[in-house]
């Protein structure tokens, strides 16, 4: 072999090639660049794990109850409500829904109750007795202690007379009496009928 020759192989060999060239790696392990900066992404997650805990936010459902028993909800049927977490770079969301009934408050179809009602009244025997038609009327208070569904029983009390009756609902507050009573000082009997108004 010439020495030609190999003056140009070790000429080849010896001759710094800076693009093929790379930076030394001394004391560790060589780590590219974008590999090295997920790296210290993941340090980073790792710690504010660690360092911190999830936040919670749920949507609020709002339910009435009315006087009559009744509820209600916010939004649509059926109510949905969501549920979202925040965990440092993590986010997640859950949904999910509130069932809401409407229940109405059935009422009682008999018992005892206190329930007072003015009362409008007429006294025939009175009225012939005095042979004046407007010595028949009286005004007084009604006081219903016992029912059963529409028919109440009746305590009355009046300007002209006391007595008892059985009172009958034409509408929630609005009653027709029929009783009998006795008249204030003459004490004379009388059929009385009479409307009523309650106050509840």
């Amino acid at each position: 072999m010439k020495w030609s020759t190999v003056v140009a192989w070790v000429g080849v060999f010896l001759t710094p090639v800076p693009l093929l060239a790379q930076e030394p790696c001394e004391g560790g392990v060589c780590v590219q660049p974008a590999d090295l900066q997920q790296f210290v992404q993941l340090a980073q997650e790792a710690k504010c794990r660690e360092t911190t805990l999830p936040t919670y936010t749920l949507d609020p459902v709002t339910v009435v109850v009315d006087e009559e028993g009744r509820y209600y909800g916010s939004g649509s049927q059926p109510q949905p409500y969501k549920l979202t977490m925040q965990w440092c770079n993590y986010t997640a969301t859950a949904e999910g829904q509130v069932t809401i009934q409407v229940a109405k408050r059935v009422p009682k179809e008999y018992g005892f109750r206190f329930r007072p009602k003015a009362a409008l009244g007429y006294l025939p025997v009175t009225a012939f007795e005095e042979q004046d038609a407007a010595k028949g009327l009286d005004i007084g208070l009604l006081l219903e202690p016992l029912f059963y569904r529409w028919v109440n029983l009746n305590g009355y009390v009046g300007v002209r007379s006391t007595g008892v009756g059985v009172g009958v609902d034409v509408t929630k507050n609005f009653d027709l009496y029929l009783g009998w009573a006795i008249t204030w000082g003459t004490w004379q009997h009388n059929p009385h009928a009479a409307i009523s108004f309650a106050f509840r």
